[in-house]
């Protein structure tokens, strides 16, 4: 961990989380920032990192490029499972390449459009948890803002690709890397420097082995 004199300060950062997501294969590499998501029939195949913005109380921005792919649509959003599937009881924000919206949050249901995105374009995402909004951007020009009224349990980013089989590749950087575009002011980089101060100091005064 260290302190930047840019105020993004650096640490142990975000990567795709290997041992959570849902679908035939989520091939990863370049130590888990990119990933390749094989779909098919019946299931909503996904990855996510493995820190989350959404609980980390303060405000986060990383980036995700799309990559190629052969299925019908991509996805970029956030739930509370590893994977968007209908009737699974999951809560989610799904944004489709097509430009389908879609929202079932703490009983809330919303659909739109964002405005489609294809391979290249680069999407920037940013949370702030003090307001619960969060924004998404396509090639650095705001595209969709979602307000909640409240944030679910577990509830986490995700990108994936639709049931009809195919594949589809993402890239993410959490930091680890310069950004392809400034941060909004006060937006910090996902990794372990910038998580709030543990309420416990000392964890043994909590729990201990016997």
């Amino acid at each position: 961990n260290y302190t930047a004199c840019s105020g993004n300060n650096g640490g142990n950062y975000a990567t795709l989380n290997s041992l959570e997501f849902y679908g035939a294969t989520a091939a990863m590499s370049n130590g888990n920032l990119d990933v390749a998501i094989t779909s098919g029939s019946g299931f909503y195949p996904a990855s996510r990192p493995t820190i989350s913005p959404f609980t980390a109380g303060k405000k986060y921005y990383c980036e995700v490029t799309i990559g190629s792919k052969t299925s019908t649509f991509q996805s970029v959003g956030a739930n509370t499972m590893p994977h968007y599937m209908t009737g699974s009881g999951d809560q989610y924000v799904i944004w489709r390449s097509d430009g389908q919206l879609s929202e079932n949050v703490s009983g809330s249901s919303r659909t739109g459009s964002g405005g489609t995105y294809t391979n290249g374009d680069l999407i920037g995402i940013a949370y702030d948890n003090s307001t619960q909004e969060l924004k998404f951007y396509k090639n650095n020009l705001l595209a969709v803002t979602w307000t909640f009224s409240s944030i679910p349990e577990n509830f986490n980013l995700y990108t994936g690709t639709d049931s009809t089989g195919g594949t589809g590749n993402f890239t993410w950087n959490f930091g680890q890397r310069p950004f392809a575009y400034t941060p909004p002011t006060g937006f910090l980089s996902l990794c372990t420097t910038n998580l709030p101060d543990p309420t416990i100091a000392d964890g043994s005064t909590a729990f201990d082995v016997v």
